[in-house]
């Protein structure tokens, strides 16, 4: 049986509760183990998702065409202090068809970096 009993408790009880594995809470109840479920974007597909780009300039256009910016959907605060108003959805174009991916399998699936991107989105 799981047992915290380290003056980091809290810490390690979250560290197995995100991972999903069992653990023994504050009361001294054993949770069980859940069952981990696989991001939608981290499916493979049978495609070839490689493009061969031949200049910079090209995988600019490529990548201005794939990452569209739109206005975020609410705000956390209350006066609207926040100077981020925008966001970024990352699209990969599947038999034709744009599907949403999330930006941490976007970036090595076309091998680009965070400045890129960026730098792309400006131009």
């Amino acid at each position: 049986m799981l047992s915290v009993n380290h003056s980091n408790g809290s810490r390690v009880i979250k560290q197995y509760r995100i991972r999903g594995e069992a653990y023994v809470d504050h009361k001294k109840n054993l949770r069980t183990c859940r069952p981990m479920l696989l991001a939608p974007c981290s499916s493979k597909k049978e495609t070839s998702l490689q493009q061969n780009l031949g200049s910079m300039q090209d995988q600019r256009v490529f990548l201005s065409q794939h990452i569209i910016t739109i206005k975020k959907k609410r705000s956390t605060t209350v006066n609207n202090s926040s100077r981020r108003s925008f966001t970024n959805n990352y699209y990969l174009t599947v038999s034709g068809e744009g599907k949403k991916i999330c930006r941490g399998f976007f970036m090595p699936t076309h091998n680009v970096t965070d400045a890129l991107m960026r730098s792309c989105k400006k131009n």
